[in-house]
């Protein structure tokens, strides 16, 4: 019995710190991405700088792997503390999902609309979906399929407060080929009005879209056989 009630007071005191330390951890998180806003990040070919480039790897240099290239915009996802809302072409980086799964975790709110015929191998959404990430398709309309969900960019925190959200936004979709084969750029910006704007994008894109898919049965069946792997 006695050694149950020292187990205690030990236990107490250290979850306790535990918390506090998570807590001071994710402060200077933020804090420090804070001070570097904004800034621009360039991708060529495989390779990630502050400035557009040709390919500066040479047969003697390592090339950094998919998650290190990813770096910038999963530490955008770590910092969030209530709400991410992502628009983009496609997204299928494991590293980025994983990111997103571990935000949900944090109780923070994410929404996605990405487009479905670019997203082909949608199951990799699902544990996303099973979590209670909410995935919005855009499905073009039979007559029309060259249509496509072209927006690359991620809101996040946004809130009335002038000091709060922030955005990610550029030429990006989230793939493994977007990082290591392409010329790409994401911005990273911290201006409240900005910001807002394309908050505002996204919920006008949101409710539009939710219209579309609610009111084409050919979009509804589509949706229905997804639905079976829920």
């Amino acid at each position: 019995m006695k050694c149950l009630k020292y187990a205690v007071l030990i236990a107490v005191p250290t979850i306790t710190c535990a918390e506090f330390f998570k807590k001071w951890y994710r402060y200077r998180l933020n804090k420090l991405y804070k001070q570097h806003l904004p800034f621009l990040k360039w991708y060529t070919r495989g390779n990630i700088s502050d400035r557009p480039c040709e390919s500066t790897t040479n047969q003697n240099e390592k090339k950094m792997n998919v998650k290190e290239l990813y770096e910038p915009i999963l530490y955008f996802i770590e910092t969030a503390e209530t709400s991410i809302d992502i628009s983009v072409t496609s997204i299928t980086v494991q590293c980025v999902i994983d990111e997103l799964m571990e935000a949900v975790k944090r109780n923070v709110k994410v929404r996605i609309i990405t487009d479905f015929h670019s997203n082909r191998n949608y199951k990799l959404l699902i544990p996303l979906q099973r979590v209670g990430v909410e995935v919005l398709y855009y499905i073009p309309p039979p007559d029309n399929l060259n249509n496509i969900f072209h927006c690359k960019y991620i809101v996040k925190d946004h809130s009335t407060t002038p000091e709060e959200g922030y955005l990610c936004v550029g030429s990006l979709n989230f793939s493994v080929s977007a990082v290591t084969t392409g010329y790409e750029n994401i911005n990273f910006i911290r201006d409240h009005e900005l910001v807002t704007q394309f908050r505002n994008h996204f919920e006008e894109s949101w409710s539009r879209i939710t219209d579309i898919n609610n009111n084409n049965s050919h979009i509804k069946e589509l949706l229905k056989e997804m639905d079976l792997y829920l």
